[in-house]
């Protein structure tokens, strides 16, 4: 059994954990070989045909962006949360609703809620969601820090860090989405198994 420190987040179980090999394998996919960025647009048309309503939600979130590298960072983080949880879980990822995407929000915003009035809160709720989900939130953190630390390299050219919450809010919302849906393994006799 994991500890899981209070939360309004949902626990995510351990058969819908997206494990490092399918972030791996999603980012060598789209990393390897041609232009990342006609990679990237068909990778976001596929999730478009699979989780349209997650689509739709990504797409309202990334419009008012007008930075351009939060902007392909929103894209491309997108699409890595979706192809590692298709990549790790096949045909037990459900199709999400809109309402399935708002619950995530407000469970979101809840738990934020609940943590700022909780001066003995050590952790934030990203925190949370990288304790239930740690390849994908690693890698997602791994991300907007190399962005960052590019900025801090080329001052020139300073990066909308309010643009980047937005996607990093965006990707939280998705994970924890995607978690909500996954359905658990069934052996052959009909029984659950949970890996």
């Amino acid at each position: 059994m994991r500890w899981s420190p209070r939360s309004a987040l949902a626990t995510v179980p351990t058969y819908a954990v997206v494990p490092e090999h399918a972030v791996s394998s999603a980012e060598d996919a789209l990393c390897s070989g041609g232009s990342l960025e006609s990679r990237v647009e068909a990778a976001f048309a596929r999730m478009d045909r699979k989780q349209p309503a997650l689509a739709t939600y990504l797409t309202s979130q990334f419009e008012g962006i007008r930075d351009e590298t939060a902007e392909a960072l929103g894209s491309f983080l997108s699409v890595m949360v979706h192809e590692s949880f298709d990549r790790a879980f096949g045909d037990r990822v459900c199709v999400l609703d809109a309402s399935a995407i708002t619950r995530a929000q407000q469970s979101i915003e809840l738990d934020e809620t609940l943590r700022r009035e909780n001066a003995v809160e050590a952790l934030e709720t990203d925190d949370i969601v990288a304790m239930q989900q740690p390849a994908v939130m690693g890698f997602l953190r791994e991300q907007l820090d190399s962005v960052l630390a590019s900025e801090e390299d080329d001052a020139s050219d300073p990066i909308d860090v309010d643009a980047l919450h937005a996607v990093y809010r965006a990707m939280m919302v998705a994970i924890v989405s995607l978690s909500a849906t996954i359905r658990p393994v069934q052996s052959t006799s009909g029984s659950r198994l949970l890996s």
